[in-house]
């Protein structure tokens, strides 16, 4: 599964040090609930052997038939549209021959408000779940030509979901003028 990462909800930045320690112990909470659902946790930022991490993700997938759910734009996205994607993902697709199957969520910045930290009540968020992408036969040269397909496909879903979901919100009279800052 391939999901767009900046419109899950879950970017609301913390400011005072108090809440973020309690983000920590939270966090804490969830990676061990985590390690419950054989999920496979990769240090993005040790460039050392990123094909060791690869390598790791298509073993347990195989072994114990997982499914892996990634964000490939690899970090949060607070301004709109995507992030270029990054490879990780395709390659371990590409290594498993499993298909890609991208899901999509819309914008909800129209009904957030960025200064105030608040949603407005009402708002739309559509998910829309596209077709598998078949990986069979590719190989691992073919990752950054799959990765730019996979994105442009996705993007299109998204403005035109995004734009759906903003149409519902104000045939609603919910307004969507807040200011993206």
């Amino acid at each position: 599964m391939a999901a767009n990462f900046g419109n899950t909800g879950n970017n609301i930045v913390m400011k005072e040090q108090k809440e973020w320690k309690r983000v920590e112990e939270r966090e804490e909470k969830v990676h061990f609930r985590l390690k419950f659902c054989n999920s496979i946790f990769v240090e993005r930022f040790k460039k050392a052997d990123p094909m060791r991490a690869v390598d790791t993700c298509v073993d347990k997938m195989t072994k114990k038939n997982l499914k892996l759910w990634v964000f490939p734009e690899g970090t949060r996205n607070r301004h709109g549209g995507m992030l270029p994607f990054k490879k990780g993902a395709f390659n371990i697709a590409i290594k498993a021959q499993a298909p890609i199957i991208p899901m999509v969520t819309s914008d909800y910045r129209p009904f957030y408000s960025k200064p105030r930290k608040y949603f407005h009540f009402g708002g739309e968020i559509i998910t829309q779940i596209m077709d598998p992408i078949e990986t069979k036969g590719l190989t691992l040269d073919d990752a950054p030509k799959l990765a730019e397909e996979v994105r442009e496909k996705m993007l299109k879903v998204y403005e035109t979901i995004s734009e759906e979901a903003r149409r519902k919100m104000e045939a609603k009279g919910i307004k969507t003028a807040f200011k993206h800052q």
